[in-house]
C-alpha cells in the first residue's frame, strides 16, 4: 500500500493503475476500460482475472475457482455488488482515489476494503468483461494457506470496519 500510495502522488495521470509484479494484461486491456470513466461516478473499472499458466494440480483447481469466481463477478457487475478490485490489477480514477484518502494500511486485503471505502462514498465500481489479467497462484499448499488466510483475515476486519453497509440498499446491492 505504501508504494501503491507513493505512486499514485506522485503521478501526474487522470487515471491510475495498480498492478502486481507477478501479473500481466492483454494488450487491448486499457483501451477497453478507459470508456467506462466517461460516467464522472465511476472510480474504479476492474478486468477479468484470471490464473496464468497453471503447472500443477494446485495451480490448476486455482485455475477452475478463478474462472468460477469471474462467472459470478459477471452477474455482480451487472447488479451493482461488486465488493472488491483485484489487486493484480485495477483501473482508478487518481482525484477519487487522493478524494477518498488512498489505500489503507493494516488491512492486508487493501483491494477489498478501498472499494468498500469507494461503495461507502457512493462512487461506482464496473465489471468490464474485455480486460483482462492474468496473476500467478501458489503452487505449494502452505502458499495458499497463507494466502487465504490473510483474505480471510483482512475480510473480517473489514466486514467489521464496514458493518454499516451489510443490507443496507443506500450502499448497491
Amino acid at each position: 500500500w505504501k508504494a501503491m500510495n507513493a505512486g499514485i502522488a506522485a503521478s501526474s495521470a487522470e487515471f491510475v493503475a495498480c498492478l502486481d509484479a507477478d501479473s500481466t494484461i492483454k494488450p487491448d486491456s486499457l483501451v477497453n476500460m478507459l470508456p467506462h470513466f466517461a460516467d464522472n461516478e465511476v472510480a474504479v473499472v476492474l478486468p477479468m482475472l484470471y490464473v496464468d499458466q497453471p503447472k500443477n494440480l494446485l495451480q490448476k483447481v486455482q485455475w477452475y475457482e478463478y474462472v468460477i469466481n469471474m462467472f459470478y463477478r459477471k452477474i455482480a457487475g451487472f447488479l451493482n455488488s461488486i465488493h472488491v478490485a483485484p489487486g493484480p490489477f485495477s483501473l482508478y480514477r487518481k482525484n477519487v482515489l487522493l478524494a477518498v484518502g488512498c489505500f489503507r494500511e493494516g488491512y492486508h486485503t487493501e483491494d477489498l476494503e478501498i472499494c468498500l471505502r469507494l461503495q461507502n462514498a457512493h462512487y461506482k465500481i464496473v465489471q468490464t468483461t474485455d480486460a483482462v489479467a492474468y496473476t500467478e497462484s501458489p503452487d505449494r499448499i502452505k502458499e495458499l494457506y497463507h494466502q487465504r488466510l490473510r483474505w480471510n483475515l483482512g475480510s473480517t476486519r473489514n466486514i467489521l470496519s464496514y458493518r454499516h453497509m451489510l443490507f443496507n440498499s443506500r450502499y448497491g446491492d
